[in-house]
């Protein structure tokens, strides 16, 4: 029996298929529409997230921006309510509080102490502040509605005061204080006296006047005086050595001419001029003053040229 070999059948075989390939792509029709697309498939899981990559450098630094407007201010909000009122504080003293007394000196047989500043109505009470121990009181007085007041008394017979007025003569300077029924308190320093000095007599009044006038035949016309003619000015009451000035007024008041000047008095305090008057006919006033502060005066009328 004679067996085939195996190469040729599968040769036969190979050329059947191509030639059967051929044959179905000769036999092809068109190419048909495209169909519905499909529905997408379900996203893939998310794959591990990979290593950090290094960092980038750092971007350059940007200047600063301009500030910004200020806002609106908010609207104030509700006022709270009252706290509860704290304990009483101590007493207050006025800042404003001060006492005066004339020249510094201090009188006990006529004290006068002036105070103000103090509270309307507080009663005020006035001592002698020795040692802060020792601290006898001069009086009391109560301010009136702005807060000043005077005390004037005669401390010298209260016993406190007495008994210690040669020791308060002794000392240079002393404080007198003042306290006030609702805290106010004042100081001053003064020079204690035990009483004020006599005060000097005033010297007598002296009446100072002038006389003027043209000397005649028949002797001195006061108050008259012809144009041109010499006039004679007679003054007295001035003061010893006095420089003395005597000046015509006009109507207006106004210096128009001079009688003299810068005479001296003599120590009687009288005076002389005589001098020739230059003024025209009219009433005018002589003024004597000095250099001392005394002064008179006197009319003197101008006639015509006789």
């Amino acid at each position: 029996m004679r067996i085939p070999k195996p190469q040729r059948g599968l040769f036969i075989a190979l050329s059947v298929a191509i030639v059967s390939l051929l044959l179905f792509a000769a036999c092809e029709g068109p190419r048909g529409s495209r169909g519905v697309a499909g529905d997408p498939g379900q996203p893939g899981s998310p794959g591990s997230p990979g290593n950090p990559g290094d960092p980038g450098a750092p971007g350059a630094a940007a200047a600063p921006g301009a500030p910004g407007k200020p806002g609106l201010p908010g609207v104030p909000g509700a006022q709270g309510p009252e706290g509860s009122q704290g304990p009483a504080g101590e007493g207050g003293v006025s800042p404003e509080a001060v006492i005066v007394v004339d020249d510094k000196t201090l009188y006990l047989d006529s004290v006068v102490v002036w105070g103000s500043g103090f509270k309307a109505l507080e009663a005020v009470s006035v001592f002698v502040n020795y040692d802060d121990v020792y601290q006898p009181l001069l009086g009391w007085e109560t301010a009136d509605e702005g807060g000043a007041f005077v005390l004037r008394t005669d401390a010298s017979g209260l016993n406190a005061i007495a008994q210690a007025a040669d020791a308060f003569v002794a000392l240079e300077v002393v404080s007198i204080k003042a306290d006030g029924s609702k805290g106010s308190k004042a100081s001053t320093p003064v020079k204690i006296e035990k009483s004020q000095p006599a005060a000097a007599a005033a010297p007598p009044e002296v009446d100072t006047t002038i006389v003027a006038g043209e000397i005649t035949d028949s002797g001195l016309v006061s108050g008259v005086a012809s144009e041109g003619s010499t006039v004679v000015v007679l003054a007295a009451g001035f003061k010893a050595g006095e420089r003395v000035t005597v000046a015509v007024l006009g109507a207006d008041g106004k210096t128009v001419g001079l009688l003299g000047a810068n005479q001296a008095a003599n120590d009687g305090g009288a005076v002389m001029f005589e001098r020739e008057i230059k003024v025209g006919p009219g009433v005018y006033t002589l003024e004597a003053f000095g250099d001392q502060g005394s002064i008179a005066t006197a009319p003197l009328w101008v006639t015509g040229k006789p």
